[in-house]
């Protein structure tokens, strides 16, 4: 309550702030007060319907909510203001996850990777999209940062690309 009472005021304070309504936008939905997060974000956009940040934190509600049509087109306007964002494209492929388009969603999560090779749980879920076609599963583990290549989730899912390729011998030393 404390915290949220200070995110509320700091928001007050400044209403252009974003990072400040992103921040209290982001409390309502962990607190599970989605009503007022919408509100929130309905009176920023009212202001300025081309606000990204609150279209994007709209559309994430929407696809929490089930509603792939309302998310669809909040993102669709995003793609439009911010055609390099990650992000974006990562939640294009949930709309496209839950449509069952799996040749859209595959296409939205390279992009994502594309354009931030460093995120690395869109990484392991592309990758998880190949596993039925593990040398391009194992080529994206391959291709993650250095620093990245040593990390649990990498290994597993590397390993995983390996035995589903039929190489144990690999496999093995991974695991």
């Amino acid at each position: 309550d404390v915290a949220l009472r200070e995110f509320a005021e700091l928001a007050q304070r400044d209403p252009n702030d974003r990072a400040a309504r992103t921040r209290l936008v982001a409390a309502y939905r962990v607190l599970k007060n989605t009503p007022e997060a919408m509100r929130i974000l309905r009176d920023a956009l009212k202001k300025n319907p081309n606000d990204a940040d609150a279209l994007v934190q709209r559309s994430e509600i929407y696809l929490d909510e089930d509603d792939v049509v309302e998310a669809e087109a909040d993102l669709t306007r995003v793609a439009g203001i911010r055609r390099n964002d990650a992000v974006v494209r990562y939640l294009l492929s949930r709309v496209y996850k839950a449509r069952n388009q799996e040749s859209l969603r595959r296409q939205e999560l390279n992009e994502a990777i594309r354009l931030d090779p460093s995120l690395l749980a869109i990484r392991i879920e592309l990758a998880d999209t190949f596993i039925g076609e593990p040398k391009l599963a194992l080529k994206l583990m391959n291709e993650a940062p250095p620093e990245q290549t040593h990390s649990l989730p990498v290994i597993v899912m590397r390993n995983w690309a390996l035995l589903a390729s039929g190489d144990l011998v690999e496999a093995t030393k991974g695991i």
